[in-house]
């Protein structure tokens, strides 16, 4: 196989980054804004307990609006066109 990681090597892998409160990718999964350890984590549960208003800070989900037709087409128009896809052509 030489250097490529095996299938079930890789999946282990992607399962433990997303598991990881500490690295971007699992900080992104658990829809935090910023990477902390899991101390910090179990701390901030102990001192404000569960369903309390915490210092950290969560992503806020929903309440975002969709675009308008006006929008999506001004935003199409800077975009690049790409040769042979159709797209802005």
């Amino acid at each position: 196989m030489g250097d490529r990681l095996r299938y079930g090597d890789a999946i282990a892998l992607r399962a433990a980054i997303l598991d990881d409160s500490s690295t971007l990718t699992g900080a992104k999964h658990m829809d935090l804004l910023f990477p902390v350890t899991w101390g910090d984590l179990v701390d901030d549960l102990i001192r404000h307990g569960v369903g309390a208003p915490t210092p950290i800070k969560y992503k806020q989900t929903g309440g975002e609006e969709e675009p308008s037709d006006e929008e999506l087409k001004q935003a199409q128009s800077l975009l690049s066109p790409i040769p042979g896809s159709g797209i802005n052509n």
